[in-house]
């Protein structure tokens, strides 16, 4: 599934898939309530990130990707295009709640990352979750900017 954010505000409560495996079920695209809409052209933005250099799992952008009935679904990566503030989250991760989200892919903000996902024969929904920490300051801010893409397979 793939998500632009070519020509979003920012601050829109949510973007939909641009494209998608054929049977998938792809959600939008949301901020965690935790987190206050900020605009930013070509985006989803967001302040409110945890200045902890530990993840606050309270604190992320969500997706559900779901199989259709009789297939199951493995996912191996996602695109991660981030953009902080000088003050926003130094660092990101990725997890998916096909383990609870306590398998968590680190990256570093302000590039573009491909991270690793561990989904192997899901038959049903899986949540994938993109978190920002280490902030200087709770009103820096971290966008998904460009694309974002969760890769896999439908088997």
């Amino acid at each position: 599934a793939t998500f632009d954010f070519s020509s979003e505000s920012g601050d829109q409560s949510s973007t939909a898939a641009t494209s998608k495996a054929t049977g998938i079920t792809a959600g939008d695209v949301k901020r965690a309530s935790t987190l206050t809409a900020v605009s930013g052209s070509g985006s989803i933005n967001a302040s409110g990130w945890t200045t902890s250099t530990h993840v606050d799992t309270s604190r992320y952008y969500t997706l559900t990707l779901t199989p259709p009935s009789g297939c199951s679904l493995d996912l191996t990566s996602v695109s991660v295009d981030s953009q902080s503030s000088g003050s926003g989250p130094a660092s990101g991760a990725v997890a998916t709640s096909s383990d609870s989200f306590s398998a968590m892919t680190n990256f570093a903000t302000n590039a573009t990352h491909s991270a690793s996902l561990s989904v192997s024969g899901s038959t049903s929904a899986v949540e994938v979750r993109i978190y920002g920490f280490d902030a200087s300051s709770a009103a820096g801010t971290m966008r998904l900017e460009t694309t974002l893409t969760v890769s896999g397979a439908l088997k």
